[in-house]
């Protein structure tokens, strides 16, 4: 087996691992979301008295996280997969009569989304920073873990967006038109 397929290898069963993780991740916090919001709904319901454990105080900011972990890390796996926003009338007006001006709007798409990700990801490294000394209204843990997911989803988002660039720079290199035209799908 040859050095390069070893690594893609490698590199395949590590996509398959974090995907894994992060479906694993959106998964725990949907229920755990779930979870608390029944619960405070039904303490309200009940007209329990929530001061006993402080569930509503701490249930908020909980309820907060586990939304801005589940939507980022959902956010990460619609990148990976493909599923993002894509404007397709441009992609079928030249996807049959202009193959080559097809390619270079695969590259420059991939190219103009690794950008946009490129400048959040900056802007929520200064809030990342900013966080790391404050605490949440409610509870006392750092703001930190509020933006850490958004941090993280970002990276990971730029991560894949330049393995689909390198992979369709690859593809409009080579003339099959099969991979070309599964690529298309993809945008």
């Amino acid at each position: 087996m040859s050095s390069g397929k070893s690594q893609e290898n490698v590199l395949s069963i590590l996509d398959k691992i974090l995907a894994r993780a992060l479906i694993a991740t959106s998964i725990f916090c949907y229920v755990g979301v779930l979870l608390l919001v029944f619960t405070s709904v039904a303490i309200r319901f009940f007209k329990i008295d929530s001061n006993i454990l402080s569930f509503n105080v701490w249930s908020y900011d909980l309820t907060n996280i586990g939304v801005i972990w589940m939507v980022y890390m959902g956010a990460v796996i619609g990148v990976r997969n493909s599923d993002h926003i894509s404007v397709t009338m441009i992609k079928e007006g030249l996807k049959s009569r202009h193959p080559f001006a097809g390619k270079i709007l695969l590259i420059l798409n991939d190219l103009l989304a690794l950008g946009v990700i490129l400048v959040f990801t900056k802007a929520v490294y200064s809030a990342l920073m900013a966080a790391r000394t404050q605490l949440l209204p409610r509870l006392p843990i750092m703001k930190f873990w509020w933006v850490l997911p958004i941090f993280s989803a970002f990276v990971l988002m730029a991560i894949y967006m330049v393995a689909n660039l390198l992979r369709h720079m690859r593809l409009s290199l080579h003339t099959n038109q099969t991979a070309l035209e599964k690529n298309y799908e993809d945008l």
